[in-house]
Parts: C-alpha cells; sequence; structure tokens
C-alpha cells in the first residue's frame, strides 16, 4: 500500500505521521511525491508504524514478487 492511501485510509496527517517516526512533515511529502526515497531505518519506522501495511517494495516503487 502507497503510504498516501495509508495515510487517507488511517486519516492521518502527513504532519502526524512525520511526529510518529521523528521525521518533517517535508520529508514526508518529498516521499509520497517521489522526489526522495527512504533509507533503511526510515523503512523500517514508517513500516512498523504502519503496522506493516507500507512495505519497502511501495515506498521504493519496487515491482511486487509475483506468487
Amino acid at each position: 500500500m502507497k503510504l498516501a492511501d495509508w495515510l487517507k485510509a488511517k486519516n492521518v496527517t502527513q504532519t502526524e505521521f512525520a511526529d510518529t517516526i521523528g521525521v518533517t512533515p517535508g520529508f514526508i511529502s518529498q516521499l509520497i511525491s517521489g522526489v526522495s526515497k527512504p533509507g533503511p531505518g526510515r523503512i523500517e519506522a514508517i513500516h512498523k508504524a504502519t503496522g506493516g501495511e507500507v512495505t519497502a517494495t511501495d515506498l521504493l516503487d519496487l515491482p511486487s514478487a509475483a506468487a
């Protein structure tokens, strides 16, 4: 699930989410717009904060593995 979709589904603002994982709202905006990619530590923090619903694949725009 894309981060923007998760935020919308959970009714969480970019600012609230940024506070949760210890980054700026601007960084979250950059992630959502594709301007920036998160490093391993941020990927882990986002994954944990979203209960595993937003994955590294989602954050890095990698193709999903075929089942």
